[in-house]
């Protein structure tokens, strides 16, 4: 028969060595609203007059599409001069190939996302967009650092649709 204090620690293990299972099965994929609830669908155009540092006569005709298809967020881009840009993506946090380069995202929360971004021939850039109280209004901060702590730019994009 084993002895009280022995019971005691075999029940100690047990329940940590429980706990700690019960942590990784608690785990789970990553936070992607339902597509009828993503307040990040819509047509959004940069607003030259808040955006810093301000934005170029090009980069000011920037519009931006965001839809979805499932798990998948599809971005449509253009400016002038520019053309159209557009690719689908699944926002679960690992760096996916888009033209010209690779991308991440990863919803941090209903109105939050945070990526990286590497373009061929560039350093990568890391990004987090925010969406107002209202959702009309995308700001886009994007880091040169993935602490997020050295800003380059805030781009500030107005919904129209």
């Amino acid at each position: 028969m084993l002895s009280p204090m022995i019971l005691r620690l075999k029940n100690w293990k047990f329940i940590i060595f429980s706990l700690v299972l019960y942590g990784f099965s608690q785990s789970s994929a990553p936070f992607v609203p339902p597509p009828d609830k993503d307040i990040f669908i819509g047509t959004w155009k940069a607003n030259r007059d808040q955006s810093v540092p301000a934005l170029s006569d090009k980069a000011a005709t920037y519009v931006r599409e965001m839809a979805r298809d499932g798990r998948d967020l599809i971005l449509s881009s253009s400016e002038k001069k520019h053309g159209r840009r557009k690719f689908r993506i699944r926002c679960d946090g690992v760096l996916h190939r888009i033209p010209p380069g690779s991308m991440s995202c990863l919803y941090k929360a209903p109105n939050s996302m945070e990526g990286e971004t590497i373009s061929t021939g560039r350093k990568p850039e890391y990004w987090k967009r925010e969406l107002s109280s209202d959702g009309n209004v995308m700001t886009i901060t994007a880091y040169r650092n993935p602490e997020r702590t050295e800003i380059i730019s805030t781009w500030i994009l107005d919904r129209v649709k």
